[in-house]
This record gives C-alpha cells, sequence and structure tokens, in this order.
C-alpha cells in the first residue's frame, strides 16, 4: 500500500512491517492482535516498546499474558494496519489525514510517541491551511494569523485536541485561531454547523470557554450586554445561550459595538 505526501515523495506503508521484520529476523513474532476478525502477527518487543498498553497488560498476569492474544473485535483491521506502520521505532509519520483515525488507537495504546507526532501534523496542518487563505500582511493581528475561508479544519481539529490528552501544540494553535475569529473574522460562522459545534465545544470544556469568553466579553451585540451585564463565562455553560450569543455575534449590524 502506498501513500503520497505532499511534493511528491512516495511513502509505502507495508515498507514498516518490513523493516520491522528485518529488526526481529532472528526471532519469531511472538503475539497475535486481532482486529474486526483479522489476524495479525507482531513481536511484543515491537508493540511493548511503543505502547505501554502492550507492555502493561503482559507484565500485569492479565489473560493477554499467557495467551498473547489482544482482540479489539470492534475496530476495522484496516486502521490496524496504519497504526502499526506507524509504531517507532522504524514507523511512518502520521498525514493530516490520518490523525483523526490513529489519535484514537494511540490514545488507547498510550502510545504516547503516536500522540506526540499527531500533534505535530495537526498544528503543522492548521497552520499550512489557513496560511493558504491569507491575504497579505492585512490578515495578521498581533502576528496571529487572520484565516478567511472555511473553518471546518478548524472546527474538527479543535474536537480533535480537546477530546485527547497530548495535543498541546495543535490546542493552542486551535485557540489562537479561533479568538482571532471571535474579535476580527466572525463573517467565517456563518455556517450553523460550525457554531453548533463550537457551542457544544464551550459547554464540555473549561478551557475552551474561558479562552473564548477573554476574546468575546466587551464585543457582546449591545441587546445582550445590557441584559448580563456583569456576566462570566458561567454564560456560556448553556448550550442554548452559546448557540445565540455566537449568532448575534455574527448577524449584527454593523451599529452593534465589536
Amino acid at each position: 500500500m502506498s501513500r503520497k505526501r505532499g511534493g511528491g515523495e512516495i511513502i509505502d506503508v507495508e515498507s514498516a512491517a518490513t523493516k520491522q521484520e528485518k529488526v526481529f529476523r532472528s526471532i519469531k513474532p511472538d503475539l497475535v492482535v486481532v482486529v474486526g476478525g483479522k489476524e495479525f502477527q507482531e513481536y511484543s518487543q515491537h508493540l511493548c516498546y511503543s505502547c505501554e498498553y502492550f507492555d502493561n497488560a503482559l507484565r500485569s498476569g492479565m489473560k493477554e499474558s499467557w495467551t498473547k492474544r489482544f482482540e479489539f473485535s470492534d475496530k476495522d483491521p484496516k486502521e490496524w494496519e496504519l497504526v502499526r506502520s506507524m509504531l517507532v521505532p522504524m514507523g511512518v509519520k502520521p498525514r493530516a489525514e490520518d490523525v483523526s483515525i490513529v489519535l484514537p488507537w494511540f490514545d488507547k495504546l498510550c502510545c504516547y510517541e503516536g500522540v506526540k507526532e499527531c500533534d505535530k501534523t495537526l498544528e503543522a496542518h492548521l497552520r499550512a491551511v489557513f496560511q493558504g487563505k491569507f491575504n497579505g500582511s492585512a490578515s495578521y493581528r498581533n502576528g496571529v494569523p487572520r484565516p478567511t475561508g472555511n473553518i471546518r479544519p478548524l472546527t474538527e481539529s479543535l474536537d480533535l485536541s480537546l477530546r485527547f490528552p497530548g495535543m498541546g501544540r495543535s490546542k493552542q494553535c486551535c485557540f489562537e485561531l479561533m479568538s482571532c475569529i471571535l474579535t476580527t473574522n466572525r463573517h467565517l460562522l456563518k455556517d450553523m454547523t460550525d457554531r453548533a459545534t463550537i457551542a457544544s465545544l464551550m459547554t464540555t470544556n473549561e478551557e475552551f470557554r474561558k479562552t473564548c469568553w477573554a476574546v468575546m466579553n466587551g464585543n457582546l451585540p449591545a441587546p445582550i450586554a445590557a441584559q448580563h451585564p456583569s456576566a462570566d463565562e458561567s454564560l456560556l455553560e448553556n448550550g442554548l445561550w452559546a448557540g445565540l450569543i455566537l449568532s448575534a455575534m455574527v448577524e449584527a449590524p454593523n451599529g452593534y459595538r465589536y
């Protein structure tokens, strides 16, 4: 299975397994990973080196420690093929489109190096995507880029970075870009799905809620500000209020104070 990266470089996913076999050619696979009914012959040394999940299970006296068999019946075998190709020490790096697939696996398997690579990939992807939508120096505010265009990659990345620990770099990038949108690019929130996603994340994540409120407070449409003169970020704990406030900020006429 081959994959093409940006710039034309061809990456063979199967080459990672081939490299693994060369490293461990003096020993036979001693572990079976069953994903969605499909069996994969694996090396315990390799999996334990990459993932604390396997290391802890094999040391703990659990059933897997003597059966040498791990089952993930509700997972897709194709996902495991992708995950195993990325395990250290000789794995390939995740592409941006891989992150949403492999990150849940890396989190479950306590593969911290994999999470780290996903974090770096996602941050680089966001900056590249929005950098391509900038229009010169006028598209910057206090050194932070001002994106123009569809923000679905941002809302999807924000959801991922908030759901999984270890995604600090991409999360901070999302916060910076979202703050920029809420202050100077609210027209990018015209899409109701994006607004609903952001409102939902506000209600469930305190850190994101506080970040949003820091840039929204004082910039609310006049009627809302007048009704809640002493409001704080707790106003955003209610998903309906959060959605209404975002809608009001986007749709507010020019006469409103921004």
